[in-house]
């Protein structure tokens, strides 16, 4: 599951250079028909940039190195919606379905259906909050519990942000006034039983999500690791439009092929994920955390006619649940594992 899903994504305010500009529903909030396009870019010409009033960020060297889509639906246009009543959003991303409900300040998460399953929040995950301005905080919490080839993982996080900072953007795609950008600190903890035997892990993230009046998604999110005593790094980078990437054709399915099988499941030190894919793909392969974070990443990986099996290191990763995510020209692939040591 992505981070904008079930870690509990805030959905910012604008504001101009000059003043400061209030964002409500209207204006911000994600519909149905609602399409965007993300880019991955490489990590080394990103950064988080000054906070305060008037700042240029300038990321226009940014280099891309995939591409992803998420869409919004009504409820009643998806498979899964008698899973989630009361339901009248659903984000689709990563082939995988987020239901939740559009009220009047906002979006709440439900819930996720993945791995041909249900996951329902205990306690609702934020998509989108308002009314919002510069300085603007908002809190959020959430938990989830997820069952897996016999392993509880019970999901919590906290999200404290705020509205730090407006002024200029400067993309691959076009210079953006007006914006206003949002620091998020994350605390996720995920508490794994397996077989009588329990593992708990804590991970926090900072994330800088730029967004402009009108536009229902991030301009720009830049991600950093910031648990333990390390060096915060820039772990993941990403910014959007709402028209395709010059490979995906409006109307183009994104999506091919399948994942047949990721094994063993609990890993400890590696695993295979077996894929068919219809042509020959040339595809990056991610492993990320609960977080979303990119714990790993391979480039390049040959795919041929039919069914593949690709062999990745979990070695280095700790307790818990993760995903493993493939991504090319006509193909974009997840499904979920998780490691026990």
């Amino acid at each position: 599951m992505k981070k904008q899903i079930l870690l509990g994504l805030v959905m910012a305010a604008t504001t101009t250079v000059f003043g400061q500009v209030t964002l409500t529903k209207a204006t911000n909030n994600p519909v149905a028909g609602d399409t965007f396009y993300g880019y991955l870019c490489d990590t080394a010409h990103a950064g988080k940039g000054a906070s305060g009033a008037s700042v240029m960020w300038d990321m226009s060297a940014l280099v891309k190195n995939d591409s992803d889509t998420t869409s919004y639906l009504t409820c009643a246009a998806t498979p899964y919606c008698d899973s989630f009543p009361g339901a009248n959003i659903v984000m689709f991303h990563d082939s995988e379905y987020t239901y939740g409900v559009s009220g009047a300040d906002g979006i709440e998460l439900m819930g996720v259906f993945s791995d041909g399953s249900p996951i329902l929040f205990s306690d609702r995950s934020t998509l989108t909050k308002f009314p919002l301005t510069y300085n603007t905080v908002v809190k959020d919490t959430f938990r989830a519990k997820i069952n897996m080839m016999g392993a509880d993982l019970y999901l919590s996080g906290y999200t404290n942000s705020i509205c730090d900072a407006y002024g200029t953007l400067k993309l691959p795609n076009g210079t953006f006034n007006n914006v206003l950008r949002m620091k998020s600190v994350r605390i996720i903890k995920d508490s794994v039983y397996f077989m009588g035997m329990s593992n708990v892990n804590v991970r926090q993230t900072e994330e800088y999500s730029w967004y402009m009046s009108g536009f229902h998604s991030p301009l720009l999110t830049v991600s950093y690791d910031t648990t333990g005593s390390a060096t915060p790094y820039v772990s993941d980078v990403k910014y959007y439009k709402a028209t395709p990437p010059p490979s995906v054709g409006v109307g183009e399915v994104v999506s091919a092929g399948s994942v047949q099988s990721v094994f063993p499941n609990p890993a400890t030190n590696e695993i295979t994920v077996r894929v068919d894919v219809p042509v020959p793909s040339n595809v990056s392969v991610s492993i990320l955390n609960m977080a979303g974070q990119v714990v790993y990443r391979a480039n390049n990986e040959q795919l041929k006619t039919g069914i593949n099996e690709l062999a990745l290191p979990v070695h280095m990763l700790g307790d818990g649940m993760y995903m493993v995510r493939l991504q090319g020209e006509g193909v974009q692939l997840t499904s979920r594992f998780s490691v026990v040591k």
